[in-house]
């Protein structure tokens, strides 16, 4: 039987060179919004999961669409795939990815809620799915 520890561990090592190479961090926060009954004024708490993740983000589709990466999850051409270190525990669905600083100035500061997750096969990383432009 052939050993695939090494060919595994080649492929971790070279994840994490791309995603500590890519100039993108990110957090990961869950967020609570609660309104006021007597104004309906509404204030949203945001509860830090982990910060200042190294990450890369890409589109998570093709084309123009609906593809299902994982057996009940659809993803759309807008989409993210936020590629991270399989260190980072997984972010439950609804929880937000936010990027903190990026090599492309128009990213920093967007959002996308998490719809889902997935640890690669050999574990050599977390890709986490995520929908911008949904509400909270």
């Amino acid at each position: 039987m052939v050993d695939l520890a090494p060919l595994f561990a080649l492929g971790q090592s070279l994840v994490e060179q791309a995603v500590d190479t890519s100039g993108t961090v990110a957090r990961l926060e869950t967020r609570t919004t609660v309104t006021d009954p007597a104004t309906l004024d509404t204030s949203t708490t945001a509860t830090v999961l982990a910060a200042d993740l190294p990450a890369l983000v890409v589109a998570a589709g093709n084309a123009n669409a609906t593809q299902q990466v994982i057996p009940g999850l659809d993803v759309r051409p807008s989409d993210w795939k936020v590629i991270l270190k399989p260190a980072v525990t997984p972010p439950p669905v609804g929880a937000w990815v936010v990027v903190t600083a990026s090599r492309d100035p128009h990213q920093v500061g967007r959002d996308a809620k998490v719809i889902g997750h997935v640890i690669t096969s050999a574990g050599a990383a977390l890709m986490v799915y995520a929908r911008p432009g949904t509400p909270a």
